[in-house]
């Protein structure tokens, strides 16, 4: 097959429509000599070209080189030629367009190009970044720069290989700033970027310092304002709600406020989002709510603030909307039916106070959203008598407090005590106490792990006066401290006469049958008025 010739020869490339009796050139070159250099002039249909003796021709490059353009096409006439654009393409000046170079080069590859801040203020500095890169090595990169027609060229500075990276001052005045970045390496090859753009802005009011806590102790300040506040979301929209969106954002200042929209939204924000959120105030039915317009998520997996509290305290109801947190052990569960779509467990604490935990099949906790258990290992934590740590958003039903669950990881079993490895122990203060004067006597004990755990106190004759635990535990616990004591009362909460008692620990391997134990004696003084 024919082949361009390395010592003379031309290359054409045009356009043909594919009817005309004519074509239009879009590039020309010609090397060597003008041996086959063209010159359509008096051809019918096409303009005077250049005449062949007076084009530039191109130098023969080695084996080892190639012929490569520097630049677009320089000096060319651009009117009344036969090119496709109206050029004359026979009258490019190649000695300024076209160079030979090793025939590995190429131009520098630019990418990456970025402005920090991606919308300047008036009074902030903007950092350009690109990344350059070429195998003949880079001789200069330039950031190219235009504000108000003024355009400068600013070198910029390798930081690490390929990275370059140059700061501006601030434009101090409000407009567009167009930039492009050009690059140029060891072989004299360029290249540039496209032009890009960012405005420059007036800038921005330093925002008022507003917690949520702020707006709901003034609520009545704040309805119908447009305020924007910071948070980060609890329970996102699509889980206690799902035909409208009702979310739940809570600050640092322990208190949480519905997020509103009248349509269903779970794209803007999801779970640990810290977001910064504008919106007008309201108040529905005495439920304070943010009907937002505008979300910037800040930062994702965010820690979200939980408010840790006693069942009593929860029963204020003052942390409706709240990320809250309490435990207790379970005393009723209902379960859910064709009209009560959720689960009602009831949750008494240490204190005697009782709430009531409620856990929407729309969450797909517990139950899937059509009523089908799909939860087993929750389920089986999730019965009478178990002690179980909640967190969920605060909330009342009929004046009662009620805490709404929206995730299964909210949900975990109350762990009695400090977890390890421990051995069959049993400690009691070693001092009289008189229950009379409302004194209490501190112990501690531990356990194995896959036991049965029993704790009595027994009188001296051998007879049960109480059970103080009773259960089986598959982890190995220490409980002690504050909160670990007998208050003197036995099985039917009387007060128990002075004398000597002996406290005693049996655990039961679950596994082997191994019965361990261990007792201390417990002294009960006399009250002398």
């Amino acid at each position: 097959a024919p082949k361009l010739g390395n010592t003379n020869e031309s290359l054409i490339l045009f356009y043909w429509d594919g009817s005309s009796a004519t074509v239009q050139d879009v590039d020309y070159l010609v090397w060597g000599d003008s041996t086959y250099a063209i010159d359509k002039t008096g051809v019918v249909g096409y303009s005077n070209d250049i005449p062949v003796g007076d084009q530039e021709i191109l130098p023969v490059h080695d084996t080892s080189e190639k012929l490569f353009r520097i630049s677009d096409e320089g000096a060319e006439i651009s009117t009344s030629g036969n090119g496709i654009t109206g050029h004359d393409e026979t009258s490019e000046p190649f000695s300024s367009t076209w160079t030979i170079v090793n025939i590995t080069s190429s131009k520098p590859e630019i990418t990456n190009l970025t402005a920090t801040p991606d919308e300047p203020s008036t009074s902030q500095e903007i950092t350009f970044t690109v990344d350059v890169a070429d195998d003949d090595g880079i001789s200069s990169v330039e950031l190219v720069h235009t504000f108000d027609s003024v355009k400068t060229v600013t070198a910029m500075s390798v930081t690490t290989s390929p990275h370059y990276s140059a700061t501006i001052d601030s434009i101090g005045a409000v407009g567009q700033l167009s930039y492009y970045v050009r690059a140029a390496d060891n072989a004299g090859l360029m290249d540039s970027t496209n032009i890009n753009a960012i405005n420059i802005v007036t800038p921005s009011e330093p925002p008022e310092s507003l917690s949520i806590k702020d707006v709901l102790d003034n609520i009545d300040d704040y309805v119908g304002e447009i305020i924007t506040i910071d948070g980060v979301i609890a329970v996102p929209g699509g889980l206690l709600r799902t035909t409208f969106t009702e979310a739940f954002m809570q600050d640092e200042s322990e208190r949480g406020i519905i997020l509103y929209a009248s349509s269903l939204d779970t794209t803007s924000f999801k779970r640990g989002d810290s977001i910064s959120v504008t919106g007008e105030i309201d108040e529905y039915n005495g439920k304070p709510e943010l009907i937002y317009s505008d979300v910037t998520v800040l930062k994702s997996n965010a820690t979200i603030p939980v408010v840790e509290m006693s069942l009593e305290e929860f029963n204020t109801l003052q942390y409706d909307y709240t990320y809250v947190e309490v435990w207790g052990k379970i005393t009723t569960r209902s379960e859910p039916t064709l009209t009560n779509t959720g689960t009602n467990i009831s949750l008494q604490d240490e204190s005697g106070a009782s709430s009531t935990v409620r856990i929407w099949n729309t969450t797909e906790v517990l139950y899937s959203a059509t009523g089908e258990l799909i939860n087993e290992a929750l389920d089986t934590l999730l019965q009478v008598g178990k002690l179980v740590s909640f967190r969920g958003i605060g909330g009342q039903y009929q004046g009662v407090g009620q805490l709404q669950p929206a995730f299964a990881s909210d949900i975990q079993e109350k762990l009695e005590g400090v977890l390890g490895d421990y051995k069959t122990k049993l400690w009691v203060a070693p001092y009289p106490f008189v229950p009379q004067l409302g004194e209490v006597l501190q112990y501690s004990y531990e356990f194995p792990a896959n036991a049965r755990i029993k704790l009595r106190l027994f009188d001296v004759a051998g007879r049960l006066v109480t059970t103080i635990y009773d259960e089986f535990r598959t982890l190995s616990f220490y409980k002690g401290g504050k909160d670990v004591f007998w208050n003197g009362r036995d099985n039917i909460n009387q007060l128990v006469p002075p004398g000597v008692y002996i406290m005693h620990l049996e655990v039961t391997d679950t596994y082997t049958g191994k019965l361990t134990t261990d007792t201390a004696p417990v002294v009960i003084g006399v009250y002398q008025p």
